[in-house]
């Protein structure tokens, strides 16, 4: 017994620093206190996400808004189209198909925060006939900082100002425990 207990000591230390590593490469914060600022800045863990601009195969149906959209995630709708316009690049169009898309993501993304769904497929999966970029967040509670801080960001930035994306859906998740989880759904 002792000697297993002496093997798998080496083997627990080593996949706490891997993990540690992972979370260090990845930007992800390791607390709670650390997910929620008192400061209404929050974290975004991941870059945005793009697949290819050809259509893909078939789609799972999504019927109807599964929630009203709050205002707060149709102003990054409107703040991301400031963004565009100032760049000379059209502004995008409502999707009602991508607004449910992006509700359905922001509770995903409260049971896993990525770009992967909890069942391990790809976030386009959901709806592959029309969903092409994705941005999503975390524990942000001002539509305009958020935006900015995706701006920042070159992944998120290229998704937002991507002149190929004519249409987009947004969705904004409150969550019990007072996350705020966010996700801009693009489409073409």
């Amino acid at each position: 017994m002792k000697r297993l207990i002496l093997l798998l000591i080496p083997l627990r230390l080593f996949m706490i620093t891997a993990i540690a590593s992972l979370f260090i490469c990845f930007g992800i914060e390791s607390t709670a206190a650390e997910m929620a600022p008192e400061n209404g800045s929050g974290v975004i863990y991941f870059s945005g996400a793009s697949r290819s601009v050809q259509p893909g195969p078939g789609a799972v149906y999504i019927s109807g808004s599964v929630y009203p959209i709050l205002p707060e995630a149709y102003a990054i709708f409107t703040i991301t189209n400031e963004y565009r316009t100032a760049a000379g690049i059209a502004p995008l169009t409502w999707s009602d198909a991508l607004a449910d898309a992006a509700t359905l993501r922001v509770q995903e993304c409260r049971q896993v925060f990525s770009h992967m769904r909890p069942d391990g497929s790809p976030w386009w999966t959901l709806n592959a006939a029309i969903m092409y970029g994705e941005n999503i967040a975390v524990n942000y509670f001002d539509a305009q900082i958020l935006v900015q801080v995706w701006m920042s960001s070159p992944q998120h930035k290229e998704n937002i100002l991507n002149p190929r994306y004519h249409t987009l859906g947004t969705a904004l998740y409150k969550a019990e425990n007072g996350y705020w989880y966010w996700a801009q759904e693009f489409g073409l």
